[in-house]
């Protein structure tokens, strides 16, 4: 027999698990914008994240969180610095975007 109280629990271990973010939209535009090897293991961490909520395995999906999180915010920062570190050489021409050969 299930009383009041159970029911409060669980609704309250539902509510937590989720909340719990994943990161997915994040982890995918990072594939495709900025740092693609960070930005796939922030997906691998985004999915873990998903299954871990799936089971109810609230510690272990606040963890996988965490760690999405994390690899996201450093694939960001190094693909902003690529993409500036790339705009700065192809504007002081070290660099070329392409190259013809006229006859």
């Amino acid at each position: 027999m299930i009383n009041n109280r159970t029911r409060i629990i669980n609704n309250r271990m539902t509510l937590q698990i989720v909340n719990v973010p994943e990161y997915r939209t994040w982890s995918i535009l990072n594939i495709l914008f900025c740092f693609f090897v960070l930005g796939i293991f922030a997906c691998m961490k985004s999915e873990e994240t998903r299954n871990r909520k799936c089971s109810g395995d609230l510690q272990g999906a606040l963890k996988s969180s965490k760690s999405a999180k994390i690899l996201n915010i450093f694939a960001t920062i190094l693909g902003i610095i690529s993409i500036v570190i790339f705009s700065i050489l192809v504007a002081t021409k070290t660099i070329k975007l392409y190259s013809y050969v006229s006859y």
